[in-house]
């Protein structure tokens, strides 16, 4: 069976409304799971959403625990997927990993907020040792994705073109991407959204206040034994939540293991107004 996930930086879910914008969306691209980066909520843990009684969704949160509301990570689930999850761990507020039962192989995502390409190097050093070492705690067998912002350009250099294919919105490739470049050759992993062919304007994931600059640095990782499961790889311009990032859709083949019933468990409702004091 196919199914659509998605990554998406959300810039805030810290501000009224955020929050159904963002169910909207995923909901109108029918996403079962989607990673979301700066959520800008504190704390660590799991929530029932329930929406004017028609957006059912599970959001694991993975925050600071304490101090300026900044960053974070999370993976919004459909309700019917409830019962697939494995687990949930929450790294940090730039790392969470989620783990899904499936047919044959387990399915392990990653989902990652890296530092920005002017951000000091030992900071970026910091992230790639917490995600490298995130990484190979994950089950040996299961399928690994990573997806999330990477802040990082992807160029068409040669020497790289069996980790990064050839359909990337950049000619070359920056100081951060040649980070996860390296990162992905050491773990065997493909960066599956510079590998389809689009147009630019399906590659594009962050646009600039001047609406002339766009770069491609939100991507999808996938180790290259599970690639070709991977059945596309586009940004949805259509998605709205007021952020300069636009959604980036993955569609994957596969089994979830999930069970499913003629009423989906009741939802709590969550009072988002709590989580924002």
């Amino acid at each position: 069976m196919d199914y659509s996930l998605g990554t998406w930086n959300v810039k805030t879910l810290n501000k009224l409304g955020a929050m159904k914008s963002v169910l909207e969306q995923i909901d109108k691209y029918n996403m079962k799971i989607t990673a979301i980066q700066e959520i800008r909520w504190l704390g660590k843990g799991i929530m029932d959403i329930l929406y004017i009684l028609y957006y059912r969704n599970i959001l694991y949160v993975s925050g600071k625990t304490e101090g300026n509301k900044e960053f974070g990570v999370a993976f919004v689930i459909e309700q019917e997927f409830k019962s697939a999850i494995i687990n949930f761990k929450p790294i940090s507020e730039r790392i969470c990993t989620l783990r899904i039962r499936t047919k044959f192989f387990n399915m392990t995502l990653m989902n990652v907020h890296a530092p920005t390409e002017e951000k000091e190097e030992e900071v970026k050093d910091y992230f790639y040792q917490q995600m490298e070492e995130t990484y190979d705690s994950i089950q040996s067998n299961d399928i690994k994705f990573i997806l999330g912002d990477l802040n990082a350009k992807i160029g068409k250099e040669k020497e790289h073109r069996g980790v990064i294919g050839s359909e990337s919105l950049h000619c070359t490739t920056n100081h951060n991407g040649i980070k996860l470049i390296n990162f992905s050759e050491s773990k065997n992993l493909i960066i599956s959204s510079t590998y389809f062919p689009h147009k630019n304007i399906h590659k594009k994931t962050w646009a600039a206040l001047d609406e002339v600059t766009f770069n491609q640095i939100d991507h999808v990782l996938v180790e290259k034994r599970f690639a070709t499961n991977i059945l596309d790889v586009r940004t949805l311009r259509g998605g709205n939540c007021d952020s300069d990032h636009y959604l980036v859709q993955l569609k994957y083949r596969c089994k979830i293991s999930c069970q499913r019933s003629k009423q989906y468990e009741k939802c709590k409702k969550f009072n988002i107004d709590k989580i924002m004091e």
